[in-house]
């Protein structure tokens, strides 16, 4: 596993989602990584990932790098066809003690049909917005709907049974055993 560049960011918005809902979940913790076949790609990945964070945190070398074409300029982004062809896979792997032992599960986060750097993560925006703006339709699904709120906090019931629309599904997987990352070579 490689360390992942979302981390900083997701971890932030995860841990403000358990501090709203504590009786819900309790303690935990949360780490994101990169899964890579290789150990050797793992090292490389982290330190790549060290170096650009030392590099970028100059603003004389981040401009620089936008000038020389290595860095995208502001407003620049994928071409169409990558933000049209993109996916995602994302694997949430839970444990829960309790008295009888041990349990865990995996939820499997596909997205489909575009980018999720651009198009996904636009489309599920817009549409947990959605979701807000008809709060009286959906009575009974959105929660506190008051104060600094993430949308797991405030509605994500609601938000796990409809974001299929947006070309991103969820599937709950109880046998940890049966996920497979990587698919095994023929």
């Amino acid at each position: 596993l490689a360390p992942s560049i979302m981390e900083p960011v997701n971890a932030k918005v995860v841990y403000r989602t358990r501090g709203l809902l504590e009786d819900l979940y309790g303690d935990f913790t949360f780490q994101q990584f990169t899964a890579v076949k290789r150990r050797m790609v793992a090292i490389l990945a982290a330190l790549l990932m060290g170096l650009a964070n030392v590099v970028l945190a100059s603003g004389w070398a981040r401009r620089s790098l936008v000038r020389w074409g290595v860095l995208p300029k502001p407003g620049e982004g994928p071409s169409k066809e990558i933000r049209e062809t993109g996916f995602m896979n994302e694997f949430l792997y839970g444990q829960v003690q309790d008295e009888e032992g041990a349990s865990g599960a995996v939820v499997w986060v596909k997205g489909r049909g575009g980018d999720p750097g651009y198009k996904l993560t636009s489309a599920m925006s817009l549409h947990t917005a959605l979701c807000l703006s008809k709060k009286e339709e959906h009575k009974g699904e959105i929660h506190m709907l008051g104060g600094v709120l993430t949308p797991a906090a405030s509605m994500g019931d609601l938000l796990w049974k409809t974001m299929p629309q947006t070309g991103v599904s969820f599937e709950l997987i109880e046998d940890i055993g049966k996920v497979q990352v990587f698919k095994p070579k023929p």
